[in-house]
């Protein structure tokens, strides 16, 4: 099909996997310097508990933790690159979360929830019509 006559400019289709953070390993591998610090640090993630020298998870990364751990990714990555730790003892990615993100972009000649409608209608045709030649051949 022509240029000219594609109703879309732009499509992107991401997975969003969302992290984890393995509060046992953080107790169990970290110095008692090390958890005041990543407390002190991330604040809004971590509360160190003085008496039981551990590391709790936050109110309000409770509230939030989804968007703390996307933007705060990066930053605990660092710490513990900087500390000479593995992230990957503390950090887990969750590949079984079902987000994903789609963003369309029309170039004018038709509304973007059509454009997506109609695609999405397609795409059932065309999987029942496979979902019909697998069952001859079984």
């Amino acid at each position: 099909m022509h240029a000219k006559w594609n109703p879309v400019s732009n499509i992107r289709f991401k997975a969003e996997y969302s992290m984890k953070i393995n509060l046992k390993n953080l107790n169990i591998l970290l110095k008692k310097n090390l958890k005041q610090k990543i407390s002190k640090d991330f604040d809004n993630l971590f509360v160190y508990d003085n008496l039981n020298d551990r590391i709790k998870f936050s109110n309000i990364y409770f509230k939030n933790r989804f968007f703390l751990l996307e933007q705060m990714a990066g930053s605990l990555i660092n710490f513990f690159l900087r500390e000479t730790l593995n992230p990957l003892d503390f950090l887990m990615l969750d590949k079984n979360t079902k987000t994903f993100y789609i963003s369309l972009e029309s170039t004018g000649t038709l509304n973007c929830k059509f454009i997506l409608k109609e695609a999405i209608s397609l795409i059932k045709q065309k999987l029942n019509i496979l979902g019909i030649y697998i069952e001859k051949i079984n």
